[in-house]
């Protein structure tokens, strides 16, 4: 089976859940999770073959997916404004929401020599440390 056939499969098997464009981009966010590569290397390989050796993380996460859990959940990992954070069940998963908050945050504050900033309930440390490297002060 083909990466392209492999996202097909995982399409199928998730539809259930999810409309046809959100099963599409969680199956490219497994796949690539997988393979660990980028979009660019991702499209490259669309013909080759999946590793074999994969698919039984591969049924593992379809499983997850279908008990409901979070994609991010399934895969460890959230991504918030260009980074990559580890995530659990035991932290909320970072939302768009919050992205536009830190990013106003930063565009504020980038000037201020110094500033205080308090994150209570850091939760996957994704608003602190992203400040952090944003405004090294």
């Amino acid at each position: 089976m083909n990466l392209k056939e492999t996202e097909a499969y995982i399409i199928r098997e998730i539809k259930a859940d999810y409309s046809h464009e959100e099963a599409a981009s969680i199956a490219k966010i497994l796949l690539m999770h997988l393979l660990r590569t980028t979009d660019i290397n991702y499209i490259q390989a669309y013909s080759h073959e999946f590793p074999s050796a994969l698919l039984p993380q591969l049924m593992n996460f379809i499983s997850e997916l279908q008990q409901g859990s979070p994609v991010q959940y399934v895969t460890g990992e959230a991504h918030f404004l260009g980074y990559d954070f580890i995530v659990s069940p035991d932290a909320l998963i970072p939302r768009r929401e919050t992205e536009e908050l830190v990013a106003l945050i930063i565009s504020e504050n980038k000037k201020m020599p110094n500033p205080l900033i308090l994150d209570i309930g850091t939760g996957s440390g994704c608003i602190a440390i992203t400040l952090k490297k944003a405004i090294p002060g």
